[in-house]
Order: structure tokens, then sequence, then C-alpha cells
């Protein structure tokens, strides 16, 4: 019941965070924070989050996972960036990404 309950808060949280920010700026409403993606190779993204324009988290792999993995898509690393905004704006420090909230926005990682 908590699992699903989760679930569902981390799928609207996602819709949420798409519908209110603006890919052409990367920046979300109300706050001094954004993002830029980093690409690691062709196949390979992380991302950074600024605040007031300083790096404030370079993420260069997957959070919530065991190893050294990077995102695969442009796309995942975009999600996630999204989400840790999200929490930093209501205050959530630090802003720990889990492996449900992983799974919630579908991203794709190896699962052991």
């Amino acid at each position: 019941m908590l699992k699903t309950y989760l679930t569902l808060v981390i799928i609207i949280l996602e819709v949420n965070l798409f519908t209110n920010c603006t890919s052409k700026a990367n920046k979300t409403d109300d706050s001094n924070y954004n993002y830029s993606i980093i690409i690691i190779t062709k196949t390979q993204f992380g991302y950074q989050i600024f605040n007031n324009d300083k790096v404030y988290i370079r993420q260069k792999n997957i959070p919530a996972i065991a190893g050294n993995y990077a995102f695969k898509t442009k796309t995942d690393a975009k999600k996630v960036a999204n989400l840790v905004i999200y929490k930093l704006q209501k205050g959530l420090l630090p802003p720990t990404v889990t492996v449900v909230e992983l799974d919630s926005l579908k991203i794709k990682y190896p699962k052991f």
C-alpha cells in the first residue's frame, strides 16, 4: 500500500515538474536553481544543478544505484535533474533520489 502511494505521489510530481519547467531555459519557476546536461560520451549523460549560476551539484552517475553508471539518455538525466530541483525548492536536504523514484520516472539503469 505504501509503495503504491509513493509511486502515485512521484508520478504526480513528475507531471508537475514537466509542466512547470521550460526545456529551452532549463529554469524552474520561483527559484534560483537551473540545470544543464553533461555529455560524458555519445551515449552517457549526467547533469549539473546550479544555484545562482554556481555549480551546486555535479552528478555524473545515476544516483541511488551501486556502481558508476551514467544515464543512457539526455531525457533520463533531465527527469532526475528536475526531481532534484523540485526537492531543493521544497527544502528537502539532501535531495536524495531513491530507486523507487527512478523506477517511477522510468529511468533505465542496470538492475542486479
